[in-house]
């Protein structure tokens, strides 16, 4: 599901046969470069047609974009740098909100950008809302207000309440849940999808407006004393809780249910009595019989293996692992009876930064990161008990959450180990095992858990995500300062030890590649900082006695020769929170919400370029560049980190040249290409604009291609090069294969037909999709084209040789099953075939 297109008499064409008037309008507005210096980055690369409707801080109007040729909606903020600082939190929460819930279900964000004092958001174009819908639908059914629906019109209601249920049930099933908290009939949008596909399904209805929403997390917002903002949203379709700040998703349910009023015509405020209830009671209840003869979903001998387990539990070392002390199955549940512990190692990662007066984006100071070398090295010694016990456990569902810390500070160790994964087979031998992959939290999950393999590899990749977390180092942005880097220079080679361990070592792809819990110990002096260095620091005692007075009992114990009684630390997580108002910071929840603690410390004149964009190019103002990753079709492409909505993007840079005009044609193809195609099957594309005779495409990010996990497919699965495959490796080798052709069918499918032409390894991208549990996607359309006839000619010779048809080099008449050709020789490497016509035999 994309943008809404031209119609056909203004449709862009990719064909190489065909100059459109949107190149030519392009191409001469670039010429006077004295005119263009004076025009906006909106001005130059949008074409404003009408104002479509106020929303959540400013006008929204619909665009032409000059290069792609589509149409968007883009909604304009006044003056963000003049708002006070509430105001701006929430016009920026819009972006960030968007950014993050890229789905069918929600209008599509494009891009995001800053300049002349203005917020420019770039969506999805959607002509209508629901609004206008409920307004007109019993006009176009032919129905007086006062009269009831016919069949057509209920069936057609019921389609989009379902649709719009499907909506909200995406948000709230995210991880974490987001709260739209302002759903109504005005913010409910319809796209028109006439052709059905596997990414839209024929789907008509998204939602928008995400300028109220937030993260919900009920671990903070429920239990402690960070809570919502009261009082938000429309007062017609506002929950009753959220007149308080004590609620969660539910919220949007109950807006939902004053939009199924209008929807179905109901009046649900007329209440009826207890009487007319209980008269349907047989309606609305279920007979008892019908319960007492349920059977078991368990069998005996399923029951028997899980009490087999826990059974191995209860005698595991009680100074690693949290106590077990009984089970029972009751009425088909298991119940498992254990110690009770207030605090997590995720509470710990959350305030660390406010127990040591820290400011999020603050690199640690030299307190914090021993703190940070003891807890993980705790945690190292937790798991390497698991590993080396007789016999052997594998954890798999490590996570800050099942990760608890000890009331009683007489212990050793402080990290207790709980929340196994209790399907699992208890053994260090490789296995198969397809319930491994259940009830995992996936950003701890390492990718053979995936393939079904029960190795205690996959918890020592664990460790490293939580690690990295530990010690603030980000997977995805590696640069020579982080967040784990303190003030104290000497303390830098640990820094860059730990770094080296977490990110190229433990989180290695290749899983026998990852050590032990016993070798990352062995290196701990290494990595850590020796304690009689903290112990003759010159602010040693200032710490140690304001980790105390707060009551910061595991930090003490940890940083301080001294033990600590019980007493203190009965209540040590209540008093712990006690601690920000000593340190005189800003209340806890703007530190520790998602929501909030990217804008912490932002100044917007400097970071976002109010004042240099007269100076500075858009693409140096809005786009931090992290590394170069490669050269694509006609130029390079780069990873970069958009300054607004935080994420990681590729852009492909391409030299535009001034007068030649075929050239240019040439090089908009791509543009063209990946504009019109909307689908999981391929590489995203989010935004194009020219500056400085560079072409800029911005796409979504992919950090690996088939080319590279076909080098390493061996290395991973064990074998050597001249040895068959095994049946995992063969099954992956299906899996693959099976989404590639999908990917092409799709791009062959569309109407026209569309060629890639350079169809190879390095072209094809892996980006997990957790909905669709897909992998693969094309990339790299610079030499795709149209194919609309069987008589139409091409261009000879475009793509890749060893992967090029033999037609493709000798005549002009060739269709899509080029392309064919190409996913034929990709299968050969994948299935290591040496075939007469074969790779190396051409």
């Amino acid at each position: 599901m994309g943008t809404s297109k031209k119609q056909s008499n203004r449709s862009s064409s990719i064909s190489q046969t065909q100059t459109t008037p949107v190149l030519m309008n392009m191409t001469s507005q670039y010429e006077d470069d004295s005119y263009e210096s004076y025009k906006t980055f909106y001005e130059k690369n949008f074409q404003e047609l009408s104002f479509i409707g106020k929303g959540g801080y400013g006008p929204v109007y619909k665009v032409e974009h000059k290069l792609d040729g589509d149409y968007y909606a883009i909604k304009i903020v006044d003056c963000l740098a003049s708002y006070d600082e509430s105001k701006r939190k929430a016009i920026l929460n819009e972006v960030k909100s968007l950014a993050k819930v890229r789905s069918k279900y929600v209008v599509k964000y494009y891009n995001s950008w800053l300049g002349d004092s203005r917020l420019y958001i770039q969506m999805e174009y959607c002509p209508q809302s629901l609004r206008k819908v409920l307004t007109e639908k019993g006009l176009a059914f032919g129905r007086q207000s006062a009269e009831t629906m016919n069949a057509y019109e209920y069936y057609i209601s019921c389609e989009i309440f379902t649709e719009l249920l499907n909506c909200v049930q995406y948000l709230h099933e995210l991880k974490p849940q987001i709260i739209h908290r302002d759903l109504k009939p005005e913010n409910v949008l319809i796209v028109y999808n006439l052709n059905v596909t596997n990414f839209n399904q024929g789907r008509f209805i998204k939602l928008g407006d995400f300028g109220l929403a937030t993260v919900h997390d009920s671990k903070i917002h429920y239990r402690t004393s960070n809570k919502h903002s009261a009082d938000v949203g429309d007062l017609r379709y506002q929950a009753p809780e959220v007149v308080h700040k004590k609620y969660g998703h539910k919220c949007d349910i109950y807006s939902m249910g004053k939009i199924g009023e209008e929807i179905f015509d109901l009046d649900l405020n007329s209440r009826q009595e207890c009487s007319q209830v209980l008269s349907k009671s047989t309606e609305w209840s279920i007979d008892r019989l019908e319960i007492v003869s349920q059977g078991s979903d368990l069998s005996e001998p399923d029951k028997k293996e899980l009490m087999t387990k826990m059974s191995t539990l209860t005698k595991l070392n009680l100074d690693f692992v949290v106590k077990y002390y009984h089970t029972w199955f009751e009425n088909n549940y298991l119940y498992i009876q254990s110690d009770y512990y207030k605090q997590t190692l995720r509470s710990i990662i959350i305030d660390k930064a406010i127990a040591f007066g820290r400011q999020p984006n603050d690199s640690l100071s030299v307190f914090e990161y021993y703190i940070s070398c003891e807890i993980f090295k705790q945690l190292l010694q937790c798991v390497q008990y698991l590993h080396e016990s007789n016999p052997p456990i594998i954890h798999l569902n490590l996570k800050p959450e099942n990760i608890f810390i000890s009331p009683s500070v007489d212990n050793t160790c402080s990290i207790k180990l709980s929340d196994f994964c209790l399907p699992l087979d208890m053994s260090v031998d490789m296995g198969y095992n397809s319930q491994t992959s259940v009830g995992f939290t996936l950003k701890y999950k390492a990718h053979e858990v995936y393939m079904g393999l029960t190795i205690y590899q996959s918890d020592i990749y664990s460790l490293a995500i939580i690690g990295s977390e530990l010690f603030g180092i980000d997977h995805e942005i590696l640069s020579p300062i982080s967040a784990c880097q303190m003030i104290e220079s000497e303390f830098e080679t640990p820094i860059l030890c730990i770094k080296h361990i977490l990110v190229e070592n433990m989180s290695k792809f290749d899983w026998k590649q990852r050590p032990e819990c016993r070798e990352v110990l062995a290196k701990y002096n290494e990595w850590s900082i020796d304690k009689t260095i903290i112990n003759n620091h010159k602010e040693f005692n200032a710490t140690r006695n304001k980790l105390k007075s707060n009551d910061n009992s595991l930090y003490y114990k940890l940083i301080s020769c001294e033990s600590v009684t019980d007493e203190t630390t009965h209540n040590d997580y209540d008093n712990y929170k006690k601690c920000k108002s000593n340190y005189g910071r800003k209340d806890i929840q703007s530190m520790i919400s998602s929501n909030n603690n990217w804008y912490n410390n932002v100044n917007f004149q400097k970071d976002y370029g109010f004042n240099d964009m007269t100076t500075a190019s858009f693409y140096a103002s809005q786009f931090i560049e992290i590394a170069k990753i490669g050269v694509g079709s006609f130029g390079s492409v780069f990873k970069v980190k958009h300054k607004l909505d935080d994420k990681i993007y590729a852009v492909k840079t391409v030299q535009f040249p001034d007068s030649n005009k075929d050239k240019q044609q040439s090089i908009l193809q791509e543009v063209k290409s990946i504009a019109k195609i909307n689908s999981t099957f391929v590489v995203k594309y989010n935004n194009s604009w020219i500056e400085d005779k560079q072409l800029y495409i911005q796409m979504e990010y992919c950090s690996q291609t088939l080319g590279s996990v076909l080098r390493d497919k061996q290395q991973v699965f064990g074998r050597e090069s001249m040895e068959t495959m095994n049946i995992y490796e063969y099954y992956i080798c299906c899996e693959i294969f099976r989404e590639l052709l999908e990917c092409v069918r799709y791009i062959h499918e569309l109407t026209p037909s569309i060629i890639h032409r350079d169809i190879k390894p390095d072209n094809i991208f892996i980006l997990y999709n957790s909905k669709k549990n897909s992998f693969l996607k094309l990339g790299d359309f610079g030499l795709a084209t149209e194919h609309k006839t069987q008589s139409q000619s091409h261009t000879l010779g475009m793509g890749t040789p060893h992967y090029m048809a033999p037609e493709h080099l000798y005549t002009n008449k060739y269709s899509f099953k080029v392309d064919i050709y190409s996913v034929g020789i990709i299968g050969l490497k994948l299935f290591e075939m040496n075939l007469m016509y074969g790779p190396g035999k051409s």
